[in-house]
């Protein structure tokens, strides 16, 4: 009778991980990057100090609450990898609580050089990243690019 018992216990150890993989689905769960879109991706507002872009749900689900926030400007070029500490960067909205597939919505990017000072921030053209995140996750990003000439 032992013998039978083990001969079903192995079966059903061997058997055990072929069904978990045959009732597991391979699709994945959750949000992913790209489930979120910005456009365009890419703005170069030169010496305005405002942009707007479109956020959209591309994925499958509704996705909330998504923070929509702003980075430091960092520059490129000559000043490639400064940072302009001082400079402020607004969006809004700043958050959204809940996005359905296929919707959209208008985010404003305003930039606010008032508070710069010239010697913390040589003149330039800097980058600032806006992203859109989920629970922490990032799923979406967008570029804005302004030209400072060192004056407020």
């Amino acid at each position: 009778m032992r013998a039978a018992i083990r001969r079903m216990a192995r079966g059903w150890l061997l058997a055990a991980p072929l069904l978990s993989m045959a009732c597991s689905d391979d699709t994945p769960t959750g949000p992913q990057f790209g489930d979120l879109e910005f456009t365009p991706p890419f703005s170069d507002i030169e010496l305005a100090r405002q942009s707007s872009s479109v956020l959209s749900n591309a994925g499958s689900v509704a996705l909330g609450p998504i923070v929509v926030g702003a980075a430091l400007g960092v520059g490129i070029g000559p000043i490639s990898g400064r940072v302009c500490p001082d400079m402020q960067t607004d969006v809004a909205p700043s958050s959204i609580a809940t996005l359905s597939p296929g919707a959209s919505a208008q985010v404003q990017i305003v930039v606010d050089m008032s508070a710069v000072d010239p010697a913390d921030c040589p003149a330039g053209s800097y980058d600032i990243d806006i992203t859109a995140s989920v629970g922490g996750l990032g799923l979406a990003a967008t570029t804005v690019r302004i030209d400072w000439l060192g004056d407020n």
